[in-house]
């Protein structure tokens, strides 16, 4: 962890993360004073939302505790003595205290960085998060957004996790939370969570499905992960690595996947894609295994597809999973 000492602006209504580029005009006589301060070092601001955007004269207790270190790309002088100015993102910063120095804030921040370790279940969770984007994030007028989301290299998903979260539609509230979270992954699952709540909103773009079979939990979790079983059911040729992050192909290499997660008979996550998709798709597919008595309700839930898929996806998993599968534990 490394400790300084920078000027500090707070900011209304708006969340500023790092690898963002932003633009905002500067009022406040206190705020302008940290400005210029800026300029006459190295460029560089903390930038923390007020807690209540309508309180003018904000104290160190109306500032959230997180922010974000910023560089001054550019600062203009307007007539009514405000300035406008465009700032870079660098890096989240933990507000350890504030002193009142010269009419503005100066703040002492600890920033901290995080050792990502690439790898099969990092790509699997890159993969759900920038499908999902595709899908279902609504980025305003910029029609390049789920284009420059995946080009973002798979080991940079702090990067990946900043971009998104900026563009998601959430409160004030909610896009503070996400900025407090200093682990890339956390923040990246996060994300992946609200992109499928989003997806569930909107019909004809996600699959529910309920299943009930006469067969304990521990039993359908290991027919579906077994690679013998899963062919011996659906009378296809299936390869299945029974590990979070590893692959998976089914029905002879029509479908094929990654594991994201895996909780032992209770939870089966995949990002999971029919090998005619353009290259790089993915959907999610999330199996909750639920005991009932002795035997076992499976919910099914399937986003991330493209709308004309709804009913052909509804009609195959019934088709080529669940009367197979029942079928099989009849025998």
């Amino acid at each position: 962890m490394d400790t300084e000492r920078l000027p500090m602006m707070p900011i209304r209504d708006v969340v500023i993360f790092p690898h963002m580029m932003t633009p905002f005009v500067v009022g406040r006589k206190s705020s302008v004073r940290a400005l210029e301060e800026s300029m006459a070092s190295d460029q560089r601001i903390l930038l923390a939302t007020q807690r209540d955007a309508s309180i003018d004269d904000p104290k160190p207790d109306d500032i959230y505790g997180v922010g974000t270190v910023v560089h001054i790309v550019q600062s203009l002088p307007l007539p009514n003595g405000h300035r406008k100015v465009l700032v870079e993102g660098r890096q989240r910063a933990h507000v350890v205290s504030v002193a009142d120095e010269e009419g503005f804030f100066r703040a002492t921040v600890r920033t901290s960085s995080f050792k990502i370790e690439a790898g099969p279940q990092l790509e699997a969770l890159v993969s759900r998060v920038t499908s999902l984007v595709e899908r279902y994030a609504r980025p305003g007028q910029n029609p390049n957004y789920a284009t420059g989301i995946r080009a973002i290299p798979v080991d940079e998903p702090d990067k990946l996790a900043d971009t998104v979260a900026a563009n998601l539609r959430l409160t004030v509230e909610e896009k503070q939370e996400l900025l407090e979270v200093f682990d890339p992954i956390e923040r990246l699952t996060r994300i992946a969570g609200i992109l499928e709540t989003e997806a569930k909103k909107r019909p004809g773009t996600a699959l529910h499905q309920e299943i009930d079979f006469p067969a304990a939990p521990s039993r359908i979790y290991e027919i579906l992960l077994d690679a013998r079983q899963f062919t011996a059911f659906t009378h296809h040729p299936a390869e299945i690595q029974p590990r979070p992050g590893e692959a998976f192909r089914l029905f002879g290499g029509l479908i094929e996947g990654l594991n994201v997660e895996l909780a032992p008979d209770s939870r089966i996550v995949q990002a999971w894609r029919l090998a005619s998709w353009p290259a790089g798709v993915y959907s999610i597919v999330r199996m909750e295994l639920l005991a009932r008595g002795s035997g076992t309700r499976l919910v099914l839930d399937h986003t991330g597809f493209a709308e004309d898929q709804w009913e052909h996806l509804s009609g195959s998993w019934q088709t080529n999973y669940w009367e197979p599968l029942r079928q099989y534990l009849s025998q």
